[in-house]
């Protein structure tokens, strides 16, 4: 005999709907139809925002510098690197040949050429008083502006060096990469200089001092000649005539030696000595290169109809002030889109 429920079957579980793109379409579709005019005043709200930001911002200005490569030996490179100050070498720490470019960019941003940039003339006044904003600001501080908004970079087809430095005012971004060359210009030619040519002036001060003792012998030589015209005859006084041509050979011998020894310390100087070659100086940038006022607009476009989106759906759970003060400027009717 059977039993009722030898008759029923079990059903199969129900299919989880898929979830496709055309789906999320659709009610993305019926999401804006529904909420349609809040989201039209939150993007005009922010679009008006948007425009009045861009427009706040100030204009930026980059002028720039191109620099020929430098030359990588190992010459200049100990050349640099002896001659920069304390705090600089820190910062550049151990580089190679292969970083003379990071070397200039890093020379340009060190506190030597900055300070000396600071107190240089722009406009009847120190750079300092042009680039004090709130007008006591420390020099620390400046300096710390100049580096960031100072940018090198090197080609990598051409392999030359841009240099490049950003301001509000186009006038003053130029002078100041300006300034910045003709400080590392100097840097090169006197402080690179001055740890260069010690060897050469060693050498000029002794072969000055030879030039004396050859020049005090040879006269020494000929009065003695001059007062004895027949010293053969007395051997004391060929003796004395030996002395003094002695004098005088030995002189003139360390006279030829430091001669040559001074040219091949001025060769030695000239091709270790790095030199700043500028191709193309700043000159005042007539366009700005940046903030884009287009994409300020669409950014704040976005985040405001994602910041309503947001708040449409999670309107619950935002606190009741809140609540409020969003309702009144979006005009939300809340009671008519539920």
């Amino acid at each position: 005999m059977k039993t009722g429920t030898d008759n029923v079957t079990a059903s199969p579980p129900a299919a989880e709907p898929d979830v496709t793109i055309v789906t999320v379409m659709k009610i993305g579709s019926r999401f804006v139809g529904h909420y349609r005019k809040t989201l039209v005043r939150a993007g005009v709200i922010f679009l008006v925002l948007g425009i009045a930001v861009a427009l706040i911002i100030p204009a930026t200005y980059t002028a720039r510098a191109t620099i020929l490569p430098p030359e990588s030996n190992g010459g200049a490179l100990s050349s640099l690197m002896a001659a920069l100050p304390m705090a600089a070498a820190q910062m550049l720490g151990g580089s190679g040949d292969s970083k003379m470019v990071e070397l200039y960019v890093d020379i340009a941003q060190s506190q030597s050429i900055l300070s000396a940039v600071l107190d240089a003339d722009y406009q009847g006044h120190p750079f300092r008083r042009a680039l004090c904003g709130s007008g006591d600001d420390p020099d620390w501080q400046l300096m710390e502006n100049i580096r960031e908004s100072f940018a090198g970079s090197k080609n990598p087809r051409t392999q030359l060096v841009m240099f490049e430095l950003s301001n509000h005012d186009p006038q003053l971004a130029s002078g100041l990469l300006n300034e910045i060359l003709r400080q590392m210009d100097s840097f090169f030619r006197y402080r690179v200089a001055t740890n260069e040519n010690v060897q050469r002036k060693l050498i000029e001060s002794r072969l000055s001092e030879v030039s004396d003792s050859l020049k005090l012998s040879e006269d020494m030589l000929r009065q003695f000649k001059e007062s004895n015209r027949t010293t053969f005859r007395s051997p004391k006084l060929m003796l004395e005539e030996g002395r003094l041509m002695r004098e005088v050979e030995i002189n003139n011998v360390l006279y030829v030696e430091l001669t040559k020894q001074l040219e091949f310390a001025r060769i030695s100087e000239a091709e270790t000595m790095p030199i700043l070659n500028v191709l193309d100086y700043p000159v005042p940038p007539e366009r700005k290169s940046g903030p884009s006022r287009a994409l300020i607009v669409a950014l704040m476009l976005c985040i405001g109809l994602t910041m309503t989106t947001l708040y449409i759906c999670f309107r619950s759970l935002a606190p009741s002030r809140a609540r409020r003060l969003a309702d009144r400027v979006l005009n939300w009717q809340y009671e008519a889109n539920v």
